[in-house]
């Protein structure tokens, strides 16, 4: 009897066992089949990204944009990427809007995103700074393109239209391609250029040539915050370059993209970016608007202003009239439309430059985005810093992205709520 009952135990558990051991197989073949399919539809998703856009790595003539957004990677070397800067042209308006990227800005990358990263580099860590990119790709075109999708996910961008990166050499030789920029230098700075010969840039203004400038935008030497410091100066540079290049006329112009491309590496060409220079050449350098990516420094990496770099990039991706008629619009006590990204406070904007036509440029520059301005006038006095005088606490900290070298103080501000006293660092 008691042997029966085990046998049939017995036969009982084998069954189960054999039940549970198919289960389990069964369970790893649809696992590997599910990871499979993930495989493959991330290196499809990559392949689509990499394949997007209608420019080429070919750089043949690309279908035009109401909006072209294109970006540029300088290099400190072949395993370092200095900053990054993002371009965009919107053909409707004529503007031409730069972020300058610091290389220290740190990005903490989604899960999908890094999961794409890792199917060409398993050492890719989720958080990492822009100028660390290079370290984790083999080649330059890899590195680009891993930090266009980097870049991407975390501004919320759908498209880069095309990639350029300059060598040390190339961005010395692309800033020589038009005459010195005259530029005021915050102080003496003394450094050895790419070519490995001392500098001496005395404080004050001066025009600069390439390998002055790259040595001024990556000088950090005595300041108190080398990485905040050093990219606002670096932002303040560009935007004197960008304006006076918006300044040539159309021959000249032409001139200076066929000359650019040659320059950089990258997915573009002069083909690529020929059917807009009319259009560019139409332009002039009140179209220019150059600012640092909001945020600010903490320690040695630069953090990004999350919530502005959203506003900025929406704006970015808007084409023409079309998305903007769907855009939310805000309204005043009036019922005049105003800026949804723009604070409500009034400005007074003072030239204590003493330079010509500066509070107007100013202002023209901050109501096109919304601020209102409620007065200019010309200051009896010439300063060389711009100083931004504020009525209350908690406000005018959104203008450091026009003015990154300013400070903020308290200080009469007349009947405006906010008193920008504009000095020489940002004369017109």
């Amino acid at each position: 009897m008691k042997k029966n009952a085990a046998t049939v135990f017995g036969k009982i558990f084998a069954k189960v066992f054999l039940g549970i051991l198919i289960v389990f197989l069964v369970g790893i073949c649809a696992y590997q089949a599910v990871v499979h399919v993930m495989d493959d539809r991330i290196s499809d998703n990559i392949r689509k990204e990499d394949e997007s856009g209608n420019q080429d790595s070919n750089g043949e003539k690309a279908e035009k944009r109401e909006k072209l957004i294109t970006i540029l990677y300088t290099r400190n070397g072949s395993d370092q990427f200095g900053d990054a800067i993002l371009r965009e042209f919107d053909v409707e308006s004529g503007e031409l809007n730069y972020i300058v990227i610091p290389a220290e800005l740190s990005i903490t990358v989604d899960s999908i995103t890094h999961q794409q990263l890792q199917v060409d580099s398993d050492t890719i860590p989720q958080t990492l700074q822009l100028k660390d990119i290079p370290q984790y790709f083999t080649d330059g075109t890899a590195q680009c393109k891993a930090a266009n999708r980097i870049l991407k996910a975390a501004f919320g961008l759908n498209y880069i239209e095309y990639y350029e990166e300059a060598s040390q050499d190339g961005l010395v030789s692309i800033i020589n391609l038009i005459d010195p920029v005259e530029f005021r230098v915050p102080s003496k700075m003394v450094f050895k250029n790419p070519d490995g010969i001392n500098e001496v840039l005395r404080k004050g203004e001066q025009k600069l040539i390439g390998t002055q400038a790259v040595g001024l935008m990556q000088y950090t030497k005595g300041y108190e915050d080398p990485v905040g410091q050093r990219a606002s100066l670096a932002a303040k540079y560009w935007r004197s370059y960008y304006k006076a290049v918006a300044d040539q006329n159309k021959k000249d112009l032409t001139n200076y993209y066929k000359e650019y491309y040659e320059c950089v590496d990258g997915t573009a060409s002069y083909e690529g970016i020929e059917p807009y220079i009319n259009d560019i050449a139409k332009s002039d350098g009140e179209f220019v608007t150059v600012r640092l990516l909001p945020g600010g420094s903490a320690g040695e990496v630069f953090q990004m202003d999350q919530q502005k770099v959203s506003r900025i990039m929406e704006k970015f991706q808007m084409e023409g009239t079309g998305n903007e008629e769907d855009a939310e619009v805000v309204s005043d006590e009036n019922g005049e439309p105003v800026s949804g990204d723009a604070p409500d406070y009034t400005i007074e904007v003072v030239n204590a430059a003493q330079v010509a036509g500066t509070a107007g440029k100013w202002q023209e520059a901050l109501v096109a985005d919304g601020y209102q301005v409620i007065g200019v006038s010309t200051a009896s006095e010439q300063q060389g810093d711009t100083v931004i005088y504020v009525s209350e606490d908690g406000i005018g900290e959104e203008l450091l992205q026009y003015f990154p070298n300013a400070r903020i103080e308290y200080g009469e501000t007349g009947e405006a709520q906010v008193r920008i006293m504009v000095g020489l660092d940002y004369a017109q």
